[in-house]
């Protein structure tokens, strides 16, 4: 749920972009004798069987910063056994961990069932020294996501179904119901046809002025916002968010 926040997709889309799209350059030989490499090996120019190098490496980047890890399964490899396509796995399908017995790093699928570490990929994030999974940061930074989560959620829900008319019409005369709801009438059907409202009885119309908490909600969603900028690593103005 954490990609509903509005600042968590445009964080992970600009960082996904950014990487995805850097040019590659695969150079042969050393020092100035350097020449590049044509044609480029397959895994830079199609590593999945049906994504190219910029979908592929957006893909990655997207599981890395929500969940910290990004699998795939090895589809074929050259002739020196290096993986020449490797098809992505939605997250969760397929999980890593330290075998308790030797110790060793162990892959399993979503039935429990250990895959040849042969037949995986793998790359992490953040990670803790000694671990072999990336830091989830949707996890460590929960409160933080929710939060925003909530207040857009709040913020929806009291313009959907708040009290909060467009225009306050006041007079220091005393006004009975019926009064009332002839001078309401009266101030519709002129707004309707974009007419000059003439009101009397010394009435005066004034735009509706947003209490104070409706100032804070909003500042509350900025600073959430440039809050999860922080989390990872984009400007706020990247995204839109004014400081």
């Amino acid at each position: 749920g954490a990609m509903r926040h509005w600042a968590v997709w445009a964080c992970a889309r600009v960082v996904a972009d950014a990487v995805s799209t850097l040019p590659v350059d695969l150079l042969s030989g050393t020092g100035s004798e350097a020449v590049p490499a044509e044609p480029l090996p397959t895994i830079l120019q199609r590593p999945s069987a049906h994504l190219d190098r910029v979908d592929w490496l957006s893909q990655v980047m997207v599981a890395l910063l929500t969940t910290g890890n990004a699998y795939g399964i090895i589809a074929s490899r050259d002739r020196m056994e290096y993986p020449t396509q490797i098809n992505l796995v939605t997250p969760g399908t397929i999980t890593a961990q330290i075998d308790p017995e030797t110790g060793r790093k162990v892959y399993r699928g979503v039935n429990g069932k250990t895959l040849p570490e042969e037949m995986v990929w793998h790359r992490t994030g953040l990670m803790w020294p000694g671990d072999v999974v990336g830091l989830d940061p949707v996890t460590y930074f929960v409160r933080t996501i929710t939060l925003g989560l909530e207040a857009e959620r709040y913020g929806a829900d009291y313009y959907q179904h708040g009290a909060h008319p467009t225009a306050v019409a006041t007079t220091d005369h005393e006004v009975n119901q019926e009064q009332s709801e002839i001078i309401k009438s009266r101030i519709k059907r002129a707004i309707a046809g974009r007419d000059l409202a003439v009101l009397g009885a010394g009435v005066k119309l004034d735009p509706w002025q947003g209490s104070p908490n409706d100032a804070q909600l909003g500042e509350t969603i900025r600073m959430n916002a440039a809050m999860v900028c922080a989390i990872y690593g984009v400007p706020p103005e990247k995204i839109g968010v004014s400081m």
